[in-house]
């Protein structure tokens, strides 16, 4: 016996799989999210060239290096450049642990106005008009870090402070 599908029934059957075709519709936008994320990771696409060394100035008692980055734009826009602290005499590369996360990151880095206080202060003098975009006012030593033998209070650590030029 065939039943005649009325309107009510369809409503209903609707009305009953609306929840079910908006879970896969938020599934196949997370889907399409998570594609585009992996091919750009996984290609490099981004929108800077290659990190390249650009200035190093070994603290007074030759433990750290300040290392300046710069990765030109690729097409169009500002160069970022990338200030790192690290141990004294590290070479520079992405890959190395040292250099995955900036002290400080902008647009402009003045080399000829970055200098050390003292053996844990680094000073870096800026333009008032220079943008910041990452700054981490302090910088723990990332060998003390993996040293599971350490507490907290034991970690070496270097101080950055940002004075401003009104220029």
């Amino acid at each position: 016996m065939n039943l005649p599908l009325n309107s009510d029934v369809m409503f209903n059957i609707r009305k009953t799989l609306r929840p079910i075709w908006n879970i896969f519709a938020l599934l196949g936008i997370a889907a399409t999210f998570v594609s585009i994320y992996t091919w750009y990771e996984f290609n490099d696409l981004s929108l800077y060239g290659d990190e390249k060394e650009e200035f190093r100035l070994t603290s007074p008692n030759s433990v750290y290096d300040a290392v300046v980055t710069i990765m030109e734009a690729g097409g169009f826009g500002s160069s970022q450049v990338q200030l790192y602290i690290v141990p004294a005499k590290t070479e520079f590369s992405e890959n190395i642990k040292f250099f995955k996360h900036p002290a400080f990151r902008s647009h402009a880095i003045r080399t000829n106005e970055i200098l050390w206080k003292d053996d844990a202060t680094l000073i870096l003098i800026r333009g008032s008009k220079d943008q910041i975009y990452e700054f981490s006012p302090t910088i723990y030593d990332k060998r003390d870090i993996d040293n599971t033998e350490l507490s907290n209070e034991e970690w070496r650590y270097v101080s950055l402070i940002i004075k401003t030029k009104g220029y």
